[in-house]
């Protein structure tokens, strides 16, 4: 699907200026006073740029082969070099796998994660999940290359706590920010104005929300906030890499029905979790 399946934020200068006059004799709200269309062409093209190639993933959905751990894994499978343990949780109690990606598998660059191979996110069940700390609730392994990886801890079907899928990625496709990520890159008068539909119903915001609502897994594209936005956007100093949401297929939960965000920063390349949830 293309960007420019995105239908302009439309506009006059005659409802402009006319919702001027009428804010200014105390009839409408600012909030009420339609953009200028200068105003409406820096939003459209704002909205635009901000687009960000998503990848969702789907848990299972192709038969699983349980001798290629070099895939993409939902749950039991991780892998690590031959000196690798299994990374331990605050109550000294092995971490669980889970998700591992092999980046070859996406189809697009992500960034923060240039020049990975492999990576795989750990999670400490047995802490607490919901504000984690980089070492304490969850760890993140990557690696530059396949070669001499070797299967560390739980293998395919050997784990009851969390089910053990392949994870199958569908095509990229263009992601808006949410609207806590975004307000802040328009003109004020849009930010305020009711532009529900130019934002939230066109064709882009639509199929990747469908996309979210059937697949638990997401790399890069934009957090989809539930509360909102506990980011810094594109001013940050941390790229987002990406997200989780609960789900019962695979057998884990974040809150009631949240998500959880990880993001790598630009500089040093640490890693930061966030928890949203209802």
């Amino acid at each position: 699907m293309a960007a420019s399946n995105i239908p302009p934020l439309r506009t006059s200068w005659l409802k402009h200026l006319r919702g001027r006059a009428l804010n200014a004799m105390g009839r409408v709200p600012k909030t009420k006073v339609s953009p200028s269309p200068t105003e409406a062409a820096t939003a459209n093209r704002a909205l635009h740029e901000a687009l960000r190639p998503a990848v969702f993933g789907e848990l299972g959905g192709v038969r699983p082969d349980p001798s290629n751990r070099h895939a993409s894994w939902w749950g039991g499978c991780a892998l690590g070099s031959a000196e690798d343990e299994v990374p331990q949780g605050k109550n000294r109690k092995p971490m669980q796998p889970i998700l591992q990606v092999r980046m070859d598998e996406i189809g697009t660059a992500v960034p923060g994660l240039e020049n990975i191979a492999l990576l795989t996110l750990w999670l400490d069940l047995d802490g607490n999940i919901f504000h984690p700390v980089e070492g304490e609730d969850f760890v993140v392994s990557t690696f530059s290359s396949l070669d001499e990886l070797v299967p560390l801890g739980p293998g395919y079907r050997e784990n009851n706590a969390i089910p053990t899928f392949p994870v199958r990625w569908n095509e990229p496709v263009p992601q808006q920010p949410s609207g806590e990520d975004f307000s802040h890159l328009v003109p004020s008068r849009v930010a305020w104005f009711d532009t529900s539909r130019w934002f939230f119903d066109n064709p882009v915001y639509v199929h990747a929300s469908e996309l979210q609502a059937i697949h638990p897994v997401k790399i890069g594209g934009w957090p989809t906030w539930i509360h909102g936005s506990q980011w810094r956007g594109a001013d940050s100093e941390e790229d987002f890499v990406l997200q989780i949401d609960s789900t019962q297929k695979g057998n884990i939960g974040f809150g009631d029905g949240g998500s959880i965000y990880l993001f790598r920063n630009k500089q040093n390349g640490s890693w930061t979790m966030r928890c949203d949830f209802f």
